[in-house]
Order: structure tokens, then C-alpha cells, then sequence
């Protein structure tokens, strides 16, 4: 039995160790698994921030030409008398 020497053996303290290890690091990852769940709510940042671009975006394409077109407005109800060109 010499050619085994370095193999663990089939019982006794060794093996306890090692199923202690597993079932700590399986105990673990479930707490972490279920950290991660309890973290996750509502939208992310990356989702309110798109939100956000779209929504003065279509501000922007709403009020910008009314306020370039505004003063032209302005000076077309001023004039009393138009004329046909």
C-alpha cells in the first residue's frame, strides 16, 4: 500500500473536514443567493436614467420649435392689414 500514501483515506476525522467545508461554502452561496434576491427591487439606475433622456427629449422636440417660431408668431398677429402676394 505503499503507492497510496497520498491519497486520503475512507473515513475517520479527514472526511468530516471535508464534508464541514462543502457544507459551508453550499450554506454560503445560499445566503448569498438569496442576499443578491432580497437587493434586486424596483428598475435600476441605467433604466430611470433612459427613462429620463427619452422624456426631455420629447420635451425638447415639443417646445423648441414653438419657442423659435414664437416671435414670428407674434409679429403675423400684430399686422392688421395683410395683403394677398
Amino acid at each position: 500500500m505503499r503507492d497510496n500514501i497520498f491519497v486520503p483515506g475512507s473515513g475517520g476525522a479527514e472526511e468530516a473536514k471535508a464534508k464541514k467545508g462543502w457544507l459551508a461554502r453550499g450554506k454560503a452561496a445560499d445566503q448569498a443567493v438569496i442576499e443578491t434576491e432580497k437587493r434586486q427591487h424596483g428598475p435600476g439606475r441605467l433604466l430611470t436614467s433612459f427613462v429620463l433622456l427619452a422624456v426631455l427629449a420629447g420635451l425638447a422636440l415639443w417646445f423648441v420649435p414653438l419657442w423659435q417660431l414664437q416671435p414670428a408668431h407674434d409679429r403675423l398677429n400684430s399686422e392688421s392689414d395683410l395683403t394677398a402676394a
